[in-house]
Order: structure tokens, then C-alpha cells, then sequence
């Protein structure tokens, strides 16, 4: 009898270690060439250009529920060059992809002059996982030259 209860507590103690010790899932990088956005922030980016960040988030609609507006990333940003300054505000909606790990979704994007230089502004939503049966998230963004 006395037997039967210590294995028990035995295996009841061995499962508790083991999924105490269980890793939490890496975050991906942000691929090359993106900044992740937050809120209050000011990063440099190519040629001279800061990105200061007014607002920046991305929206995952509960999985149980059936939201009007399903998933969406979105950006209020000041790209800034110099005496240049010019404010972009970018929205998408994240449809089809959204729960695949690792994967980049769909995009908004603007081609813009700033300092007498063309440049292309892309928005994107990257999927980092889920967090207690929830999907999460980052909004990043890439500035590159035409």
C-alpha cells in the first residue's frame, strides 16, 4: 500500500519537474533590414533617416470570437532626414496567414521623397507565437530606396 502511494507521489512530482523545465518557444528575429516598432521610440534606419514612432500595434482577434475586423497592424510614424520630415500612417488587415509560426503577413506600403531621394515604406505584421492560447505579434517595418 504504502508502495503504491510513493509512486504515485513519485510520478506526480517527476511530471510537475518536467513541465516546469519546459522552455517557453524562441521569438524570431525580426528578418534583416525591418525595425520593430514601438510606440515612443526613435530608431536611425538607412541614409540619414530616423523613424521616430508616434503609434505602432498589431491586433489579434480572441480565437473563440468572431471579430468585425479580424487581425490588424498599424503605424503612425515620422520618417525624418535632415530639415525633412514627412508623417505616414499605415493600416493592414492580417487575413490568411496569421497563425502560421514564423510567418510574415501581408503589407502596406508608400513610396515617398524625402531629401530629394525616393523611398518605399513597408508595413508588415509578424507572428510570434501564441501566449496562453492567444496569438501575438509585432508590427515592423523596412525603409528602403527605389
Amino acid at each position: 500500500m504504502k508502495l503504491g502511494r510513493i509512486g504515485i507521489w513519485l510520478s506526480v512530482a517527476l511530471v510537475g519537474f518536467f513541465a516546469a523545465c519546459r522552455h517557453a518557444a524562441p521569438i524570431p528575429a525580426v528578418p534583416d533590414g525591418y525595425i520593430e516598432l514601438k510606440a515612443g521610440t526613435t530608431v536611425p534606419v538607412i541614409d540619414g533617416i530616423s523613424v521616430v514612432v508616434d503609434t505602432a500595434g498589431i491586433s489579434y482577434c480572441p480565437k473563440p470570437v468572431i471579430c468585425l475586423v479580424p487581425n490588424s497592424v498599424h503605424a503612425s510614424i515620422r520618417l525624418v532626414k535632415a530639415q525633412s520630415s514627412q508623417r505616414v500612417r499605415l493600416f493592414d488587415l492580417l487575413t490568411g496567414t496569421v497563425y502560421r509560426p514564423n510567418e510574415i503577413n501581408r503589407t502596406d506600403s508608400i513610396r515617398l521623397d524625402l531629401a530629394g531621394q525616393s523611398y518605399k515604406v513597408i508595413l508588415k505584421g509578424q507572428y510570434l507565437g501564441e501566449v496562453d492560447g492567444q496569438s501575438t505579434g509585432r508590427p515592423i517595418l523596412l525603409v528602403s530606396r527605389l
